[in-house]
């Protein structure tokens, strides 16, 4: 049954489902550990950072006791002599770089000379290039990029580092795509982390994709971590749907994506930015209910109603930046006659009368104080983030349709969802979207979070401007 058939008969509603289940449901392992437990290496040297050695290294060791025969743990070296950490720990390997047996998943933690223009290490390098080309994952934390680059490991892959270090890496290895305001980014059998006392998070992910979500649940406890992989920072290429044509970090919009304004006129994406913004906070929400009662603030979409007050919020903290804040409001496309339009009203070209409903009604919202953008543009056939697989596109239809749906967006609908874009249509920052609050009632993002990536873009796009306090 394709998607769209699916969607119709599953009765999926509001914005993904009235449910607050995962996206996944309850997440099943997808790996086959078999019956000998994985080996993780961990690579150490002399300056190793503990916070990046440890924190992985705790949850992998736990395992056994949630997943077994989980995952066996043991440190690698130059040499079988001890090394000291940069907070001084003494560790003595377990073996050196000739002895190391096969490896499943290595770890290379940051290290104190790793992002040092003239560090030299050929056996450290040859190792890890050597290695990471036959483990099944290989892990860095924040610099221990710098050596994953150095061995060719991130060549045409989504990767990222400690925050400070985003542009050296960069430049460094320019045919790496890095990505800026996420904890850790996946990309195939690639993971890596930003470190420091997040580097858990890159760690709890890989035994939710290997054992699923109970064992990390169960390891997360065990360390006093409060874990929901729905409200971690992170972006997974391989998680992307194979037929999604959605923009990634460093693309740049098809100049002419066009949305409607309360007129129903067209009007270039871009032209509707201030003129004096530097960074653009595109979100896609649900807009007005058109069933003739006052639910959710008078919108169809309940987590968009939920995500107002965080865009509120950020609208006055930045009120002295070059931010734009840019609304788009889209209809219950599949789910037309649930709030109050005739079936069908905004397939195809739409219903111009069931358009005007519900431009009508999103305006109210406005008026109301309910929706603060004070002025809302329009995308009443939901070209700008449809399913191309549930919708394919027309013939005619211009090639950014479904470009701003997000790769590993799971949502019949796909709102809410906000893009962070520079003046001239970059993408900066991996979209934030899924259902404002799922699975237990957690936050799938904050204020914080959605200001920490603002403030990273400004960075990006031009000097430190004080105005986002």
């Amino acid at each position: 049954m394709n998607r769209a058939l699916l969607a119709l008969a599953l009765g999926l509603a509001s914005c993904g489902s009235d449910e607050r289940g995962s996206p996944h449901g309850d997440r099943a392992p997808t790996g086959d550990p078999g019956e000998r437990p994985l080996l993780a290496a961990f690579l150490i040297e002399d300056g190793t950072y503990n916070s990046e050695l440890t924190a992985p290294m705790d949850i992998l060791h736990h395992t056994p006791f949630h997943a077994p025969p989980g995952i066996e743990v043991v440190t690698v070296a130059r040499s079988l002599a001890p090394i000291r950490t940069f907070e001084g720990l003494v560790i003595r390997p377990d073996h050196d770089y000739a002895s190391a047996p096969e490896i499943d998943v290595l770890v290379v933690p940051s290290a104190e000379r790793h992002v040092a223009p003239d560090f030299d290490d050929p056996a450290l390098v040859e190792f890890v290039r050597a290695r990471g080309r036959t483990a099944r994952w290989v892990m860095s934390l924040c610099d221990g990029a710098f050596v994953l680059g150095r061995a060719g490991l991130l060549d045409g892959k989504t990767c990222t580092t400690f925050p400070g270090d985003l542009e050296t890496l960069r430049e460094r290895f320019p045919a790496a795509r890095v990505v800026d305001g996420v904890t850790f980014a996946v990309d195939g059998g690639l993971i890596t982390g930003v470190g420091g006392a997040r580097s858990f998070a890159p760690a709890l992910w890989l035994v939710e994709r290997l054992y699923g979500e109970l064992p990390a649940r169960g390891v997360a406890r065990g360390m006093v971590i409060d874990w929901h992989l729905e409200s971690e920072r992170y972006v997974d290429v391989d998680d992307a749907d194979p037929d999604s044509v959605g923009y990634r970090v460093g693309d740049r919009i098809d100049p002419d994506v066009t949305v409607l304004d309360a007129d129903g006129a067209p009007r270039r994406l871009l032209d509707v930015v201030p003129d004096d913004a530097r960074v653009v906070v595109l979100t896609l929400f649900g807009g007005g209910d058109a069933g003739g009662e006052a639910r959710r603030g008078g919108l169809w979409c309940e987590d968009s109603l939920n995500q107002l007050p965080v865009l509120r919020h950020l609208m006055h903290r930045f009120a002295r930046s070059p931010v734009g804040f840019v609304g788009v409001a889209c209809p219950p496309a599949l789910h037309d006659e649930r709030f109050g339009h005739a079936k069908g009203a905004f397939q195809g070209d739409g219903d111009p009368a069931e358009i005007r409903r519900f431009v009508e009604a999103t305006e109210r919202a406005v008026e109301r104080g309910v929706v603060p953008f004070e002025e809302v543009h329009y995308d009443p056939t939901f070209r700008l983030s449809r399913d191309v697989v549930a919708l394919p596109p027309r013939d005619g239809d211009p090639a950014w349709v479904g470009r701003f749906r997000p790769r590993d967006e799971w949502q019949v609908y796909g709102t809410p969802c906000v893009w962070i874009l520079s003046r001239d249509g970059v993408v900066l920052m991996p979209p934030f979207h899924g259902n404002n609050f799922e699975k237990e009632g957690v936050l799938r993002y904050s204020a914080g979070q959605l200001g920490f990536a603002i403030e990273r873009a400004l960075t990006i796009t031009g000097p430190a401007d004080g105005g986002g306090g």
